[in-house]
C-alpha cells in the first residue's frame, strides 16, 4: 500500500492498511500488530525531499531541481493520477500544458491545473482552486476531474 494513502499521527506517518508508522527519517518506529517490538532500523523506507506550497505536501523520490511554485490566492483540491499521457491530457484540457499551471475550466469553474509525468504512462494531475472558492464549486470540479481521468483513460483503451 503506498505511503501517499497513508494519514499523520503524531510526528510519524502511518500505513493505511498496516499501520506501521514512519518517522521524518523514513525508519519506521511503530508495527501495531507487534507493540512489545522495537522496529529494526532496517526497515526503512528513506527520507524523502519534501515542500510544503498551496496547501499540498510536495514529495519526490529524489531532490528535485527547484522547489514547487506557489501560487498565490490558490490552494491545492485534490490531486489524480491518470493512466495516460501528458499529450492525451493536455489534448482533453484544450490548452493545459505539462511541466506547469496551466489556466483551464473544470466543471464549470476557473482552475489552476498542474501536470507532470507520473511514470511512462501516467500523468499525475493536481487541481489548485481559489482559496475562496464555494464547497459547491469545489465538488463540481473534483466530479469533472474524474470525468476527465475516465475519458482520457479510455481514449488509450481505444487506441
Amino acid at each position: 500500500m503506498r505511503l501517499s494513502h497513508g494519514f499523520v499521527r503524531g510526528e510519524t506517518l502511518s500505513c493505511i492498511y498496516h499501520g506501521w508508522r514512519f518517522g521524518a527519517d523514513g525508519a519506521c518506529r511503530k508495527i501495531p500488530a507487534h507493540p512489545a517490538l522495537v522496529p529494526p532500523r532496517t526497515i526503512s523506507c528513506g527520507p524523502l525531499p519534501v515542500a510544503e506550497c498551496n496547501g499540498t505536501v510536495w514529495a519526490a523520490a529524489k531532490r528535485p531541481d527547484h522547489e514547487p511554485v506557489a501560487y498565490d490566492g490558490y490552494m491545492a483540491l485534490r490531486s489524480v493520477v491518470i493512466a495516460a499521457s501528458c499529450a492525451a491530457v493536455e489534448t482533453a484540457c484544450q490548452g493545459a500544458r505539462a511541466h506547469g499551471a496551466s489556466k483551464t475550466r473544470l466543471g464549470g469553474h476557473d482552475t489552476l491545473l498542474v501536470m507532470n509525468g507520473y511514470a511512462p504512462n501516467a500523468v499525475l494531475v493536481i487541481v489548485l482552486v481559489a482559496e475562496t472558492m464555494p464547497v459547491a464549486g469545489r465538488l463540481a470540479i473534483s466530479t469533472a476531474l474524474e470525468a476527465l481521468r475516465r475519458t482520457v483513460e479510455t481514449w488509450g483503451r481505444a487506441a
